[in-house]
């Protein structure tokens, strides 16, 4: 059984909501949640245990519509004592659930627990007797803030009801643009041990697919994400198997060239795309493989975006 630390472990609990929200990014709800069977698969696997998180998300949707699974995860991962540095979850107010506040108030001394509602001009009120029950945590955040249609930077992402609702903007398509890129179907995994894998973020949606995310910040509709959910729970491990290999054998082929006479440029290029190989050649020429070697990963990841071969990892090596 292999031991598998994440840094950033975002679970779509549900994509059902209580609201539609004009600047949604998300788009319209979806009658979806996630199931306990796909939690037990994530948390009780036989090929591989969650024993570190750094940031644990629990996203929506509303995460409080969907009590039983909502439940179901944090009991989990308390009984198994998976060491949670953070653990932040969003929620409209809207519904105030005392069995779901005193799970995470287990979780409290050991994890810093956060629990945010923002209210601007899309979102309907929360009533005071909700906002006094959430305000009892010491952990809950309730912040005011003004959304502009104006502001260049991404204060509101046009994506999902945005799109439809306000059309695309500058900041938007810039901001898809590093998406794309960088959420390809490659993830880090660094070997620390012979049995342990770290990895940087996973995103399991609510249907139980898993994508491997490289950009930190993952905004976008429930398509933008989906598109880069690839597989199940149940095959994560060899995935990452997959992908350390793919990774390795690339760091192979970087050792093995000491000089522009040992490069076939042919073959590196049907394998790992133009841009990989013009970096190499540089990189060669001016005598900074160290450097090379360094950013591997970006230039791995780019020139098999510009390769057009996103899907390819996974289609052409399923379980």
């Amino acid at each position: 059984m292999f031991k598998l630390d994440v840094n950033n472990l975002y679970i779509e609990i549900t994509r059902r909501c209580n609201q539609a929200c004009l600047h949604c990014m998300r788009g319209p709800g979806q009658n979806i949640d996630l199931s306990s069977e796909n939690i037990d698969q994530l948390f009780n696997n036989e090929k591989f245990k969650i024993e570190n998180i750094d940031t644990l998300f629990i996203m929506g949707g509303e995460p409080f519509l969907a009590k039983e699974s909502f439940v179901y995860l944090l009991q989990k991962v308390i009984k198994q004592d998976i060491k949670i540095n953070c653990l932040i979850c969003h929620t409209n107010g809207l519904i105030y659930d005392q069995d779901i506040i005193d799970l995470l108030n287990i979780l409290k001394p050991k994890t810093d627990v956060q629990l945010y509602t923002f209210h601007d001009q899309f979102h309907q009120n929360i009533s005071p007797l909700n906002l006094a029950q959430f305000q009892k945590s010491p952990y809950y955040y309730y912040e005011d803030i003004k959304r502009s249609l104006k502001d260049k930077k991404k204060t509101i992402l046009r994506t999902g009801n945005a799109l439809k609702n306000f059309g695309m903007n500058e900041a938007t398509h810039e901001y898809l643009q590093k998406f794309y890129m960088y959420n390809s179907s490659y993830v880090k995994v660094d070997y620390e041990h012979d049995d342990i894998f770290s990895t940087e973020n996973l995103w399991i949606n609510a249907y139980g697919q898993v994508a491997s995310i490289n950009y930190r910040y993952v905004d976008g509709s429930w398509s933008q994400i989906d598109h880069f959910c690839h597989f199940k729970i149940k095959q994560m491990v060899n995935h990452l198997k997959l992908q350390a290999i793919t990774k390795n054998y690339i760091q192979y082929v970087v050792d093995s060239v000491n000089n522009l006479d040992q490069l076939d440029e042919e073959k590196l290029q049907q394998e790992y795309g133009l841009l990989f190989v013009q970096e190499l050649k540089n990189a060669l020429i001016n005598e900074e493989i160290e450097e090379f070697r360094f950013n591997i990963d970006d230039i791995y990841l780019k020139s098999m975006q510009e390769k057009l071969k996103v899907r390819s990892l996974y289609d052409t090596h399923s379980c």
